[in-house]
Parts: C-alpha cells; structure tokens; sequence
C-alpha cells in the first residue's frame, strides 16, 4: 500500500464509506484544518491495523511488534479533540453532490456509531490493502514517526497529501482541497526592524 493510495481511501472513509468523497467537485472542499484533523483521528487506528498486517512477516523485536503499542495509545489521546473537526470534513463531504447525500442520513446518527464506522472500516481497509512487501518500509515510516507529536505527524501527512494532490492539466483531482488563500506580504515599512537600529 503506498501512502498516494492510502490517503485517499482514508478520507473516503472517514466519509461513511462514501467511495466518490476523493473524487468530489466544486461543491465541497477539505481545508488544512479539516485534513490534519481527519488524520489525527485515523491514524490510531492506521497504526494498529498496519501492525496486525505486518507483525506476521516481520521480526518479533522489531518496532512493529514492540513499539506500536504504545504509539498508538499515545495517538489516541488526540483522537477526542480531533473528532468534532473530522466529524464535520466527512458530514461536508457525505451531504456534497459527489458524496450522494450520505451526510444527511449520517449527520442524525450518535457519535459512538459514526465513530465505530470508520474506526472499523479504516481498519479493515488498512489490514486489506497492505502487501507483505510493504511492511519493512510501514515499519520504518512509523519508527521515524514515534517520536513526532500527534499533530505534528497529522500535519506533515496533510502536507505531503496537498503537493502530491496539486492539480495537474488533465488530471482531476482525487481528493477535494480547498485552496489556500495567502496574506499579502508586509511592505518594507510593516515589517519591525531589529532593536537598537
């Protein structure tokens, strides 16, 4: 499973299952915000699934079998914080045209059942998609990880998900990103000078 075709799926999961929310139009967009939140929830369980994928193929006093564990506990202390953000990018993306209206029926379902959805689908999808092949490098990826904030982790992720989803002539995109409006840059005379000049 390479993470260009991951991350996507994640989303889609997290979108009750919408398998058309990385393909969406103009009428729904991910901002930053929405996608660091979505991969701070996800990834406790991204996490535990690659492990229970990988630790068969791999050595018993490596990371994946020694150290995800605990990895995951720490992760998953964000999740609550992070849950009314991603809860919101899914129910977005579900009540889009492309999402079919998912989000209308979902938006009046309980937390505890939404939450139990896509931790169970993100899950089973994780454990699904992963060759054996792959392991060595999901065992490295997390090692480099462990020792990044949660938030940090979930940012860098949303970073590399917006330079590889740029758009492209031709090409649609997968994922519905919202683009990033910049400030203008301070003129010369906004910008404080350094003391004593």
């Amino acid at each position: 499973m390479t993470m260009r075709h991951s991350i996507p799926a994640v989303l889609a999961l997290m979108a009750l299952g919408c398998a058309t929310a990385a393909r969406a139009g103009d009428d729904a967009c991910l901002t930053p915000a929405e996608l660091d939140a979505t991969f701070a929830y996800a990834l406790p369980t991204v996490i535990e699934s690659a492990a229970q994928a990988c630790r068969p193929v791999l050595s018993r006093d490596g990371y994946l079998a020694t150290g995800t564990d605990s990895l995951a506990a720490r992760y998953r202390v964000g999740q609550a914080a992070a849950w009314p953000v991603a809860k919101a990018a899914a129910l977005k993306i579900g009540t889009s045209a492309a999402g079919g209206g998912l989000g209308r029926f979902a938006a009046f379902l309980p937390d505890s059942a939404l939450q139990g959805f896509a931790t169970g689908y993100v899950g089973q999808f994780v454990v699904q998609s992963i060759r054996p092949a792959d392991c060595a490098e999901i065992e490295q990826a997390l090692h480099l990880m462990a020792p990044l904030p949660p938030e940090n982790t979930a940012g860098l992720i949303t970073l590399l998900v917006r330079r590889l989803e740029r758009p492209r002539p031709g090409q649609k995109p997968r994922i519905p990103l919202c683009p990033v409006v910049s400030g203008p840059s301070p003129a010369p005379s906004e910008i404080p000078s350094g003391s004593g000049h």
